[in-house]
């Protein structure tokens, strides 16, 4: 049997801390990242040969499956934007990123309720007009 190596990914969720054995802890967290049960199988340690097998065991445990709903809970709540930091960042890449701007600008319309900007025109000078309801807005 082989303990979790060195590379051991860095742990989802620190606090409280957890009170399962070290390897149904790996298995755990590789499960809240999203790797199949028997990756995660090996990666926590266990066997190669018996993975597949195996793997659904530990799936069925209710500690650790009450440990993989704790750590996606903390994915979860930590992937939460909102509505006003969604517009600042698509704003600020609308205004500041060349290549993608008619795509932020879209974004930025749909986000804000608009119908979609009827037309979204850059000139070579970078200066952006969106026509909206028959208004221009220049940027």
């Amino acid at each position: 049997m082989r303990r979790p190596s060195a590379s051991t990914p860095t742990p989802l969720h620190m606090e409280p801390k957890s009170t399962l054995p070290p390897r149904y802890e790996a298995f755990a967290q590789n499960i809240a990242r999203g790797k199949t049960a028997a990756e995660s199988y090996r990666l926590a340690g266990y066997s190669e040969k018996c993975a597949s097998k195996l793997a659904p065991r530990l799936m069925a445990n209710e500690g650790i499956q009450s440990r993989i709903s704790e750590l996606r809970t903390n994915i979860e709540d930590q992937m939460t934007i909102t509505r006003s930091a969604f517009l600042a960042k698509c704003w600020n890449r609308f205004i500041n990123e060349q290549r993608d701007s008619a795509k932020y600008g879209e974004m930025l319309a749909k986000a804000m309720g608009w119908n979609g900007a009827e037309r979204i025109d850059i000139s070579n000078d970078m200066v952006v007009n969106i026509r909206i309801g028959g208004k221009v807005l220049e940027c």
